[in-house]
């Protein structure tokens, strides 16, 4: 796995790929691309929780540009979803639980005009069901049993997204059971789990989503996580964003720049209207 020319086969379980025809693993690719996003999201944090001025519109993006150039450039084997062709689409996950974390904070601010919060709106859910429909591919794939960590939050932050800002498309139930299944099915290796689902359902019941009794007899297997727990798996007694400090770094022009910087540089350079 640590050479362009090396070979895999997925699997759900130990033995499945037995008698499978072999792919390449494009890990070495993929990890290049990895680096060159995770420096784009530390430029977001940086934008956010840095002492260097204001959030301004201008900012904001150049930030979001440079995400999309990213996507823009991913080669084929990395970009093409279908299994014969990405087997590692955790990458992808990433980039879109990035961007609905780079874009979420407008939401909250209280500046813009209803035009401008309905677009942003539509661009972080476009995002959040995107990572959904890749993490839910990737589960059908080889199931959720050995998902790394960081997909964990990935998800818990897309699915809070799509509750909150889509609780009807798809149906808020339906998006709090395919995180709460993955979670539990994630758990097996990775304890920090459960308290990430024990979190998740504060955040479900307080948005009014109903609870099916199959759905309440899960959510009583994890009702039992203490401060120190939480603590331990997000380092702060919550996994969503502290809007209470970035909202006080958001630049009060920023809506009013909105529609200029919008249009020079995301329309004018890409030509792209919408996310």
């Amino acid at each position: 796995m640590d050479r362009d020319h090396a070979l895999w086969c997925f699997y759900r379980r130990p033995g499945d790929e037995r008698d499978l025809p072999t792919r390449p693993s494009y890990a070495m690719v993929t990890a290049c691309y990895q680096a060159g996003l995770f420096k784009i999201i530390d430029e977001s944090l940086n934008l956010y929780y840095s002492a260097r001025g204001q959030v301004s519109a201008e900012k904001f993006l150049e930030v979001y540009r440079r995400y999309m150039d990213w996507k823009t450039d991913l080669p084929p084997m990395i970009a093409n979803v279908d299994v014969a062709d990405q087997p590692l689409p955790h990458i992808l996950v990433q980039y879109h639980t990035a961007l609905v974390q780079h874009v979420s904070p407008l939401l909250h601010c209280g500046l813009f005009s209803p035009e401008d919060h309905a677009e942003l709106v539509r661009i972080v859910m476009f995002h959040a069901r995107s990572s959904v429909e890749l993490l839910a591919h990737a589960r059908r794939l080889y199931s959720a049993r050995f998902s790394m960590p960081l997909l964990s939050f990935c998800l818990v932050h897309v699915c809070d997204s799509l509750v909150r800002f889509s609780p009807h498309e798809p149906p808020a139930s339906d998006t709090v059971e395919f995180c709460l299944e993955v979670l539990q099915q994630t758990s097996a290796g990775f304890a920090l789990c459960g308290p990430l689902q024990s979190l998740f359902c504060q955040t479900a019941e307080e948005c009014g989503v109903q609870f099916s009794d199959e759905m309440r007899t899960v959510i009583g297997s994890f009702d039992h996580y203490v401060m120190d727990d939480i603590l331990d798996a997000c380092t702060r007694l919550s996994y969503t964003q502290p809007l209470d400090l970035i909202l006080l770094r958001i630049d009060p022009e920023t809506a009013n720049e909105w529609p200029g910087e919008w249009q020079r540089q995301v329309v004018a350079a890409t030509g792209q209207a919408r996310r």
